[in-house]
């Protein structure tokens, strides 16, 4: 299984989860290139990770996956909501696009990939003291994708 991890140069917490997983989690630069910035890549057991980076802002990133190759896409940025939080959703729009992807589309989403990311989550903020909400939203507005893809931040 192939899982693209995609942060945006212009958000300042997609580049700290960037550098968490290469410090952190051994991501190792590759020799491959992606909007002239490295790619860096990892496996466990039976999945490879690839760490995509972005110069534009990745809200208005269409059809990434046409030039991406992964099973799975996922976006790693910060939350804008009421609520400070740990969130995952399933990128798109039940109405209008004002910040980003297509008019009344929503891209597909795994279920059982949400559910461990969320799962993911709620253990490691209990682990390190985070005091703040994880959840799951059911959509936010966001590129649109055809393959299946979520967000999480």
């Amino acid at each position: 299984m192939q899982i693209a991890i995609i942060v945006s140069k212009q958000d300042l917490a997609g580049m700290n989860i960037k550098e968490s997983l290469i410090s952190d989690f051994g991501f190792q630069k590759s020799t491959g290139l992606f909007d002239s910035n490295p790619v860096f890549t990892k496996s466990i057991a039976q999945a490879s990770f690839s760490l995509f980076t972005l110069n534009e802002l990745h809200l208005f990133s269409d059809n990434l996956d046409s030039q991406i190759q992964a099973d799975f896409i996922v976006f790693a940025s910060k939350h804008k909501g009421n609520v400070p939080c740990f969130s995952v959703h399933a990128p798109g729009n039940f109405s209008d696009a004002e910040f980003g992807g297509k008019v009344m589309q929503i891209s597909l989403a795994s279920a059982l990939l949400n559910k461990n990311l969320l799962l993911a989550l709620f253990k490691n903020a209990a682990k390190s003291g985070f005091t703040r909400s994880v959840c799951l939203e059911v959509n936010a507005p966001w590129s649109f994708i055809d393959k299946y893809s979520l967000c999480f931040y």
